[in-house]
């Protein structure tokens, strides 16, 4: 485990590589107490295809991660939990892994405070320990509001009306779901919210819970429920919507309280996400976003636009590319035509086409320069990374060092956040300019670190299988080039 990225509440845990060594996702929710004290809770759940396991017994194993929370505020430390989670036993030849969840809280007074959360997975001697802060506001309110809310993935009645635990929360004990990404294999999304000092709405009050869309916020009347609700100190609320028709999208849940005038007394927001690949729900998403102005992609020939498709994964987004791979997704024409015209529209509200038409002259100088017998230029590794992370600012080529296929390193000074990133790209084909990616130190991409053995195997054909990662004497020979004092060394 050796970096995080944050995503507002929302973090995800990987190794530099782009391959999860911990993956892991966390929010926040803040509530209030019968006495008005405002409380956080902090919710982590760590997936348990990312855990290593620890043998406990002869035919079990068991995961252990350290969890750290540091609440600090103007530098002070005003809160502070260190422990360890513990999951479940599990026999060692089962194949199972379980995903870990763990729900913490913490009595802050309102305030604005860094949170810093740390984790290790004890059970990988090669782990260390990751940190990352978090802002965070506490609020309380002494007139009606709403809390934030809370996503849930499974509840239960309390087993007994005066146990208390982490999980407890009007008589249910619920675990949260901590990610907000939902994805086809989820029909429903339930949640619990509460309502605080509504006895001053004395003659009641209308609440609604509903799904919006996240950039119109307009209402879906699929996904409404309004209640007629008596004043009470404190009123909890849980319930749920089948969203197994909810086209793709970005959305929000949101609940409202109404006083007998229809004015809006409370509103919280919560967003998601979701991804819905079923067919009944593909010409929703796409319709939902075109308009009038889009003309220029009417004009597109139907070949033509079936070749310009492709060329739009290396910009798109998680669900963009998604659908882009998804075989059958965009069945028609006329569902290519609004899906491609969203897309441009989502980069450039007031002029859609102008932000096309620079990015296809990128395009057709990608196809000019490394377009082969097999592939399209933005079809290959090096027009994808070309695309998606722009114009190297140097380049080694070689095509005939000895012993070597013909190899290429590319250094960019600046990717977004990060510096002196590098990619190793080379043709074991020999024949056909198809190079492909071989290795990178960018997050996210291809991490080979036996890259300079795999460049050698031109002369030797094979891979030892008693190789250690130590350098061979044909390494040894490579690493005193240019290619690997370019890669160490980039200029």
């Amino acid at each position: 485990m050796k970096a995080i990225i944050f995503f507002a509440s929302l973090l995800s845990l990987f190794g530099a590589n782009g391959q999860s060594t911990l993956t892991a996702f966390a929010n926040h929710k803040c509530f209030q107490t019968h006495e008005k004290k405002p409380y956080l809770e902090t919710h982590i759940s760590v997936l348990g295809s990312s855990i290593s396991y620890q043998k406990v017994d002869e035919t079990s194993v068991q995961s252990k991660i350290q969890i750290t929370q540091i609440f600090t505020q103007e530098d002070s430390v005003v809160d502070f939990k260190k422990y360890t989670l513990l999951g479940p036993k599990i026999k060692s030849d089962s194949g199972i892994v379980q995903d870990l969840v763990d729900v913490q809280r913490f009595s802050l007074v309102e305030g604005a405070y860094l949170c810093e959360v740390e984790l290790l997975d004890l059970c990988d001697s090669s782990a260390i320990p990751v940190k990352v802060s978090i802002p965070i506001v506490v609020r309380s309110c002494d007139h009606p509001c709403i809390s934030d809310i809370e996503l849930v993935d499974s509840y239960s009645k309390s087993k007994e009306p005066k146990s208390i635990s982490n999980l407890t929360k009007g008589g249910y004990d619920i675990v949260p779901a901590v990610s907000n990404y939902f994805n086809e294999s989820f029909n429903k999304i339930a949640y619990y919210y509460e309502v605080y000092n509504s006895k001053e709405l004395s003659e009641g009050f209308l609440l609604t819970t509903f799904i919006e869309n996240s950039k119109t916020l307009t209402q879906d009347p699929r996904y409404v429920k309004r209640l007629r609700k008596k004043p009470q100190e404190v009123l909890t609320t849980m319930g749920a919507f089948n969203i197994s028709e909810l086209a793709t999208g970005k959305y929000n849940l949101v609940a409202e309280v109404r006083n007998r005038n229809n004015e809006v007394i409370s509103v919280r927001r919560t967003p998601f996400e979701r991804m819905n690949l079923q067919s009944n729900a593909i010409g929703n998403y796409i319709a939902s976003s075109f308009t009038v102005g889009g003309q220029f992609v009417k004009d597109i020939d139907s070949a033509d636009l079936l070749d310009y498709l492709p060329c739009l994964s290396p910009i798109a987004n998680r669900t963009e590319k998604r659908m882009l791979n998804k075989k059958g997704f965009l069945p028609s024409d006329s569902i290519q035509r609004l899906f491609f015209y969203s897309f441009w529209q989502a980069r450039s509200a007031k002029n859609p086409e102008e932000e096309w038409l620079k990015y296809k002259t990128r395009v057709d100088d990608i196809n000019d320069r490394y377009s082969n017998n097999l592939f399209k230029g933005c079809e290959t590794d090096r027009g994808r990374i070309f695309l998606q992370y722009g114009e190297p600012n140097s380049v080694l080529v070689r095509d005939n060092e000895p012993s070597c296929y013909p190899y290429e390193i590319w250094h960019y000074y600046h990717i977004g956040k990060f510096n002196n990133r590098r990619f190793v790209f080379y043709d074991p084909s020999l024949l056909s300019d198809s190079y492909v990616l071989l290795h990178s130190d960018m997050l996210g991409e291809i991490k080979n670190p036996r890259w300079q053995l795999a460049l050698k195997q031109r002369n030797t054909g094979f891979d030892s299988l008693d190789d250690d990662g130590r350098e061979t004497k044909g390494q040894q020979d490579f690493g005193n080039g240019a290619g690997r004092d370019f890669f160490d060394n980039p200029r």
